[in-house]
């Protein structure tokens, strides 16, 4: 079995971008600075050199992920681009059908935040309201989108909802300790009953 929870890196760090491409290549650009401290040789033992790169690569290259393979801070396309859910749509498909390829059950799941709190994803600039507008009205069509594709692929499609605000840590969209328990159990509830259906073994 495949499960699918998709939506909120594909908003954050490629449908609300101003320099938006349908192949999410703007949102795959490494971000290196200085280049030729990426090339400085490696020496394992000597401790104080290893420290010293290691402090050289923390204050020129960014910290985090996001900083080294995404490049923020990021422009804010605030139109509504229909072409940005279609790409959306073509991406979970081609999943599907390569999941299906290797005979993977999809099983796609309605992605959920704390929907009550104005999050404002970090690494854009502009207005801090059409932001949350923006980033709020594409994870509501992603989930759309989902819900739509479970039908067209003939593949199940799981709302393990209501989630309380507990269940969610204080940015709004990681999962607790009492989230991550809450759909673990929730789920797996619902794939014993695909097991037995499909007589997995």
């Amino acid at each position: 079995m495949l499960i699918i929870y998709h939506n909120i890196n594909d908003v954050w760090t490629a449908q609300l971008q101003k320099n938006y491409k349908n192949d999410y290549s703007h949102s795959r650009i490494v971000k290196n600075f200085y280049p030729l401290i990426t090339k400085l040789p490696q020496i394992p033992f000597w401790f104080s050199y290893q420290f010293f790169l290691k402090i050289l690569l923390n204050n020129f290259q960014g910290k985090g992920l996001l900083n080294i393979i995404s490049n923020p801070p990021w422009a804010v396309d605030y139109r509504v681009r229909k072409e940005k859910l279609y790409s959306f749509k073509r991406n979970i498909k081609n999943i599907i059908k390569i999941s299906k390829g290797w005979n993977c059950i999809p099983i796609i799941i309605r992605f959920e935040l704390d929907w009550k709190k104005k999050i404002c994803p970090p690494g854009f600039v502009g207005n801090k309201k059409k932001v949350i507008k923006m980033f709020k009205y594409y994870i509501n069509e992603n989930n759309k989108t989902l819900q739509r594709i479970s039908k067209e692929e003939n593949v199940y499609y799981f709302n393990l909802g209501p989630f309380s605000k507990n269940f969610f840590t204080n940015d709004g969209y990681h999962l607790s300790e009492s989230g991550m328990r809450f759909i673990a159990e929730k789920l797996s509830n619902k794939l014993i009953k695909i097991i037995l259906k499909n007589k997995i073994v």
